[in-house]
């Protein structure tokens, strides 16, 4: 199967910026980030709501893209997809949020978005189960449905009937939007843009091998002129209703052509050679689910601190959260190395 690195590029770096995005939230003027300072900067706030248009969606449209090169390569059904994909998103969420985001947000007593107001354990693990309380865990969830919806179109995808693929998928995002709006559970609500996004990674995945054909000056071009689009919108702020949903799948094919325009230079070869990189390359789902709420602890101190720098305030708690991250990874690390060599190899002897 032909390897795309800039695919795990996109990948790795939207999930790395991701923590960093988390603590500079707690300056912004989010309303979905309970955990906030007592003023908000403008410099930060809209920082914040450039990425916020361009992390995930990066991340859809990427894993957008692997789909149809995954169904050219792997004979799989769409049974063994679905489940396939269950494990490698559903099995996680559960697991680090059962033994992790539920047990550190309760002792911490963290002010997350989906928390029951009761903070009763009961309360909180069956909030968990049910997708509502799941902090930065929805991410999870969301790309589950996501992918669910286009591998029930594998036929479709198969024989590359991407017009068709794309009246369903529109039709669903729509349907999703206006019809699920405030429905809770499982994250199925918030899916409406992330659909679109992930559309967009399957186009590029189905036509791959003309896309990799486009000159790097025309990637680059299209990469400044998408990102220009996002500064606009948050310049203008405009409230009509597919503004936003235009921007995140705009943003997430500017990181896209952007990630695949930089993997023919020098510079990603030379990030590729990096141990650091490829440790956190290998990790970069699990440093993902540990961010938080490493990441509320450290605000929570540093702001106590010196809390009126902002700037003093995010350093500090930044690289506390993501030298916690790797301290963690490293312990997670050398228990699996230990329970192979006791368990593992007793087996084999």
């Amino acid at each position: 199967m032909k390897k795309y690195p800039f695919v795990q590029h996109i990948k790795t770096f939207s999930i790395l910026i991701v923590v960093i995005y988390h603590c500079l939230l707690f300056y912004s003027d989010n309303v979905f980030f309970p955990e906030r300072a007592e003023f908000v900067s403008p410099v930060i706030s809209f920082i914040c709501n450039v990425l916020d248009p361009i992390l995930v969606p990066s991340f859809f449209v990427a894993s957008g893209f692997l789909l149809p090169v995954s169904f050219r390569n792997k004979n799989r059904s769409v049974l063994s997809a679905i489940g396939n994909r269950a494990k490698r998103l559903l099995i996680p969420y559960y697991l680090y949020g059962a033994l992790w985001l539920v047990p550190l947000f309760h002792i911490f007593d963290i002010n997350s978005f989906g928390r029951p107001e009761s903070k009763n354990w009961i309360d909180e693990y069956v909030q968990m189960i049910l997708g509502v309380h799941s902090d930065h865990l929805w991410f999870l969830w969301l790309l589950f449905w996501a992918v669910l919806l286009f591998i029930l179109m594998k036929p479709l995808l198969v024989r590359k009937k991407m017009v068709i693929v794309s009246v369903i998928a529109l039709a669903v995002s729509m349907t999703i939007n206006f019809c699920l709006q405030w429905f809770p559970y499982f994250k199925l609500s918030q899916t409406a843009p992330f659909i679109l996004c992930f559309l967009a990674g399957v186009w590029f995945g189905t036509y791959s091998d003309k896309v990799e054909k486009i000159p790097s000056w025309v990637l680059f071009a299209i990469a400044s002129v998408l990102l220009g689009v996002n500064i606009c919108y948050n310049i203008i702020k405009p409230e009509v209703f597919p503004w936003l949903m235009i921007v995140r799948v705009t943003s997430g094919v500017m990181s896209f052509l952007l990630f695949l325009a930089l993997s023919r230079t020098s510079v990603m070869e030379k990030t590729d050679r990096s141990r650091l990189y490829k440790y956190t390359e290998s990790h970069s789902y699990q440093m993902y689910c540990f961010g938080e709420p490493l990441n509320y602890v450290f605000l929570r101190i540093f702001y106590g601190i010196c809390g009126k720098n902002e700037y003093l305030t995010l350093f500090l708690a930044i690289i506390c959260t993501i030298a916690s991250i790797y301290g963690i990874l490293t312990i997670q690390d050398v228990v699996k190395s230990l329970y192979r060599k006791i368990f593992v190899h007793a087996e084999d002897s």
